[in-house]
């Protein structure tokens, strides 16, 4: 999970990155808050190494002792994925 959009070229892009060691048939979730088109060029990028791309950020927070957000004292977190249909397997 990356905090931001600024995170996402040292992880992608660097020399020892994700896309570095990438071949087709892989599967990336991406549990990132970034921006969607940032998440759209990342998903076409791979799609060019025949490599799926799952957008799967997360919302919420976890158990955190003063803190007054009702999903926060719960634990409660709940996750939204985008992808393509055929990179979705059940």
């Amino acid at each position: 999970m990356l905090s931001n959009d600024a995170a996402l070229p040292e992880t992608f892009y660097s020399k020892q990155s994700i896309l570095s060691g990438l071949h087709p048939a892989l599967t990336i979730i991406d549990c990132s808050t970034v921006a969607p088109a940032t998440s759209q060029r990342l998903a076409e990028e791979l799609k060019a190494h025949y490599v799926d791309f799952l957008d799967a950020p997360v919302s919420g927070s976890p158990i955190l002792p003063n803190c007054s957000m009702i999903s926060c004292r719960r634990g409660r977190l709940w996750r939204a994925i985008g992808a393509a249909t055929a990179a979705v397997r059940f």
